[in-house]
């Protein structure tokens, strides 16, 4: 998908992650008995991170992980707040003659290590 000038590729695990993303929000089950989304709901929040993903392209300066967890998977992170309790980490590579290559999604959740 070309976007401002840049490729934008999705990996396998990238692509597995949304997948996984989607099963996750869609299965949730809390211990606070928080309401479950709606399928409607777990589609546009899906669709939030994927637009999330493409605005990589456009961006002027890139971010360099602060976590182990994140730098094993790539060279940046692009940080994305979605409410007060859950963040999302793009991790991602940029590659001279291919363009951006999204490797991993994480949460905060998924997220083990400590800042660097």
């Amino acid at each position: 998908m070309k976007f401002a000038g840049k490729m934008l590729y999705y990996s396998k695990r990238s692509q597995k992650d949304f997948v996984r993303i989607f099963k996750g929000l869609l299965n949730w089950k809390t211990k606070n008995l928080q309401p479950r989304m709606t399928y409607e709901e777990v589609v546009a929040y899906r669709d939030d991170i994927y637009a999330e993903c493409l605005s990589i392209a456009s961006l002027a300066t890139h971010t360099v992980p602060r976590y182990a967890d994140h730098k094993k998977f790539g060279k940046y992170v692009f940080t994305y707040k979605r409410n007060s309790r859950t963040t999302w980490y793009i991790i991602y590579d940029i590659e001279p003659n291919c363009g951006i290559i999204i490797k991993k999604i994480m949460s905060n959740y998924t997220t083990k290590s400590r800042s660097m």
